[in-house]
């Protein structure tokens, strides 16, 4: 894209280590044959728990800059009057100065709805006001809220960091001003829309599988005993690494033994593949796959994965699958709300698996896929082309 014979200038700014998997997630190579790109690995200034839990960059390329302190910052160059996808958001006093200092240098900022998920709060959950009222109270959930309103306040003193073009996915977009409120809001699709659409194109980098002669089963791991995210939060996890991994494994040799169907791990990019062995023993554990699974897949078992998109685009029936310390956590909203979206069944794992409870949940309800699509995955009436095909066309005519 050129302006006056120059390439325009794109940012994309990150707030977790810039790693080899979003160098494919964010079509970064198409993207910097397109701009003058820079990466803004922001990590270390604005997430620096990120270095330990997820791991130092390892991808050393010259357009990314790594932002250690605001006086980096300022003192990068060639940062003026460019466009910046934020793939940080406003969560902190120093993220907010972050687009403060790029809108005061020109720059338009650009938001994409990535991933949407259902993610209602533990006070929407079915659980008893006094458990609601332990999880709010040992997850700082309180001081969270606080927190939220001082840098509402905070932002009386900074520019309009309202963003100027909002590419949306669904309708679910409409309940958060960082889109609502963007001056230009553009129809498109989720990145799991875009990678549903690269794998039925034929052109997907997400990993393909061979084909499987005996049918199967999908368990979306999400590394819920230990993921990442939970530590950056505050939150705690909602269960414990070896009763969970225990109780799980046995679950799976239950439904194969009744259906006669094996059940093949999608890894989640933190998991310890050497904790899964212990458990899993030499059952199929693969990484960077989850799509191509879930698309060969005979049905899916998940927690609160946002790849449940995949479940309704390929139209497969999911099963949510809970256990007593879910049933006790902040995590048990969000499987709930999926679950009562997609009118999709939610089973115990601490009871046994039930041949009959299986067969007659293995249909699904096609209306509530299709509600599920508008709402969070793809904006009806939006081109039928790749999400960063329109992100060029937006900033072409902008």
């Amino acid at each position: 894209m050129m302006i006056n014979g120059k390439k325009k200038k794109l940012i994309v700014a990150v707030k977790n280590p810039f790693r080899e998997s979003d160098v494919i997630r964010f079509n970064i190579e198409g993207l910097a044959d397109q701009f003058d790109l820079i990466v803004l690995d922001c990590s270390e200034w604005l997430m620096p728990i990120s270095g330990k839990s997820r791991g130092m960059s390892e991808v050393s390329f010259s357009y990314v800059k790594r932002i250690n302190t605001y006086r980096d910052l300022k003192n990068t160059e060639n940062l003026e009057n460019a466009y910046v996808i934020d793939f940080v958001g406003l969560f902190s006093t120093a993220s907010m100065q972050l687009f403060d200092f790029l809108i005061s240098r020109g720059c338009k900022v650009v938001v994409i709805d990535s991933g949407p998920y259902p993610s209602p709060g533990p006070t929407r959950s079915t659980q008893s006001l006094i458990n609601k009222i332990r999880i709010i109270l040992t997850n700082r959930l309180i001081q969270r809220f606080i927190y939220a309103r001082w840098l509402k306040f905070y932002a009386l003193f900074l520019k309009d960091l309202t963003p100027d073009i909002a590419l949306v996915s669904g309708t679910s977009w409409k309940s958060n001003p960082r889109f609502f409120k963007a001056r230009k809001i553009v129809a498109a699709h989720s990145f799991d829309c875009e990678t549903f659409l690269e794998i039925n194109a034929g052109r997907g980098k997400k990993g393909s599988i061979e084909r499987s002669e005996k049918p199967f089963a999908v368990y979306l791991d999400e590394n819920i005993a230990c993921h990442e995210d939970n530590a950056e939060m505050g939150l705690k996890n909602p269960v414990s690494g070896e009763g969970f991994l225990g109780t799980l494994h046995n679950y799976f040799l239950q439904y194969e033994k009744e259906t006669g169907n094996v059940v093949k791990i999608a890894a989640y990019p933190s998991t310890d593949i050497s904790l899964y062995r212990q458990y899993f023993g030499d059952r199929e554990i693969l990484f960077k796959q989850t799509a191509s699974l879930i698309k060969d897949s005979e049905a899916v078992f998940a927690h609160a994965s946002t790849a449940i998109s995949f479940c309704v685009l390929w139209k497969k029936p999911v099963f949510f699958l809970v256990n007593d310390e879910i049933k006790n956590s902040w995590y048990l909203a969000d499987i709930e709300s999926a679950a009562s979206l997609l009118n999709a069944p939610m089973c115990d794992i601490n009871s046994n698996f039930c041949a009959k409870f299986y067969a007659e949940n293995s249909s699904i309800d096609q209306e509530a896929y299709k509600n599920y699509l508008d709402t969070y995955i793809q904006t009806e009436g939006s081109p039928s082309q790749s999400l960063w095909m329109i992100l060029k066309k937006t900033i072409e005519d902008s």
